[in-house]
């Protein structure tokens, strides 16, 4: 009878679509109970506090499966439970130092990310979509909802305004509020940059992605692209070498550009 009850229980959670969300507690007490298993008499195995983030599966029962930033799974009564507006927030995998140990799963405001962090980021809480590289300068990215082309093209200086700046070094004029990215002055032009990155959502009309400029050098290897489950995608890739290198985050919709973010790991 109990494995009955457990194959139904695991049927029903199959039967709808594994969407995983973001969540605080909605609890008078200030923390709820983590349990092992599904019902109030399960071990308690961790807690989760006032306005902490998690992730939480939603399923048929009234126990929802929930994960920390860290690292307990379990379960946690659906009543405890309020979702927030994820699109405000990011799931990352980041580490403050060189050591496994260090590494750990974090949820932030998007509007908090800077150049510089205390910390490195190594990756995103998120599904990756299967890419391929059609040409050595052009990646397609796909599924049934989704297609974006990042092409590359190589540098054509007439593009560009320089200057020789106080120092005598040759300088790229950008326009306001933008920055270089992926080369430094002192050595020759930057070779490659990014031709477009076109975005297709099924039954809509393409755009290209905006401030692609000024981002030299970029990585086609690197290039990986996330579904952040809430209509929003993401794309991240890296460019430049050692000192020059950066990597560049765009957020994004069906509508278009959410939030770009550029960032250096060292």
């Amino acid at each position: 009878m109990k494995n009955l009850l457990l194959f139904l229980f695991l049927v029903a959670n199959i039967s709808l679509a594994q969407q995983r969300y973001i969540g605080q507690i909605n609890d008078p007490d200030g923390y709820t109970n983590i349990r092992k298993s599904p019902n109030s008499k399960a071990e308690i195995i961790g807690k989760l506090l006032k306005n902490e983030y998690f992730f939480y599966t939603e399923n048929s029962s009234d126990w929802y499966e929930v994960s920390t930033q860290r690292k307990v799974q379990g379960f946690v009564h659906k009543s405890r439970i309020q979702k927030v507006n994820d699109k405000e927030l990011i799931a990352l995998k980041i580490n403050f130092g060189d050591y496994a140990e260090n590494i750990h799963d974090t949820i932030v405001k998007l509007n908090i990310l800077k150049e510089a962090n205390p910390f490195f980021i190594i990756g995103y809480n998120y599904p990756k979509i299967p890419y391929k590289e059609t040409e050595g300068n052009e990646l397609s990215v796909s599924n049934k909802d989704i297609k974006l082309e990042f092409v590359t093209k190589k540098v054509n200086k007439s593009d560009y305004k320089f200057k020789i700046n106080k120092n005598g070094v040759t300088e790229m004029i950008t326009e306001k509020g933008e920055s270089v990215w992926g080369y430094f002055y002192s050595k020759d032009y930057p070779e490659k940059e990014i031709a477009y990155i076109r975005i297709t959502f099924a039954g809509k009309t393409p755009y290209l992605l905006p401030k692609t400029k000024y981002l030299f050098n970029p990585s086609i290897s690197s290039i990986r692209v996330y579904d952040r489950g809430n209509g929003q995608y993401m794309i991240d890739f890296g460019g430049g070498d050692g000192a020059e290198g950066y990597n560049a985050l765009f957020v994004f919709d069906e509508k278009g550009l959410v939030k770009r973010y550029l960032y250096r790991n060292f």
